[in-house]
């Protein structure tokens, strides 16, 4: 797959040579994604592209963000796929933390600001692709309280087919190491804009993906 990274400060040049690069590809009736850094840019190059080209295609699927996109890949491989937003993570850390994990209330005043930081140190790991598995292996040998609690919470997620941030790169990471991914069933070239620098899962994922397709 090729892959177009296309970084650096705001400026004009820098749409005109993006629109320049969109431009051939559908002079070459080659398919594009187009990935941006945030949801609000989405409407914006939409609307920059459709006036500099006049190619409508630009209004359909072409423009997503880096999440939308992980998302899209995965729902192409699995029958159930559902994203979950910050606040089902917490409560699910909730429950767990009040039912079977209740040494994580022993010292602890503010137990919705531990179970914030927990949340954001299980995405976080997954986003650099650690899975259940692979977190057995790179976990310390003192954390099996954490180890514990994120297999559990893992399984919580994946028996409801839910999907954070982290768990879209985990899984696509995962999948896309043992070639078990399915691309979109056409070979298209992504284009990323307003990602930079890379995440460390983003940089794996584009690895794989390159190799991959």
């Amino acid at each position: 797959m090729p892959i177009t990274l296309y970084h650096g400060p705001p400026s004009q040049q820098k749409l005109t040579k993006l629109r320049e690069i969109i431009s051939e590809l559908q002079g070459q009736h080659k398919d594009f994604v187009l990935l941006v850094g945030q949801q609000s840019d989405i409407n914006w190059h939409k609307q920059f592209l459709l006036t500099q080209t006049g190619h409508p295609v630009v209004l359909g699927e072409a423009i997503l963000t880096w999440q939308d996109f992980l998302l899209k890949l995965l729902k192409a491989n699995h029958y159930r796929v559902h994203l979950a937003d910050t606040e089902l993570g917490y409560f699910l850390l909730y429950l767990l933390i009040n039912t079977k994990h209740q040494h994580f209330l022993n010292g602890h005043k503010d137990l919705f600001l531990q179970i914030k930081e927990l949340y954001h140190f299980f995405k976080q790991i997954k986003t650099c692709g650690v899975n259940i598995d692979l977190a057995k292996t790179v976990f310390p040998s003192n954390a099996d309280q954490i180890l514990n609690l994120f297999t559990d919470f893992q399984k919580e997620m994946q028996a409801q087919h839910y999907y954070d941030s982290g768990d879209l790169h985990a899984t696509v990471i995962q999948a896309l190491s043992k070639q078990l991914l399915k691309f979109f069933g056409k070979k298209i070239t992504l284009i990323l804009h307003g990602i930079y620098p890379l995440q460390a899962g983003q940089g794996q994922a584009l690895r794989l993906l390159r190799s991959n397709f």
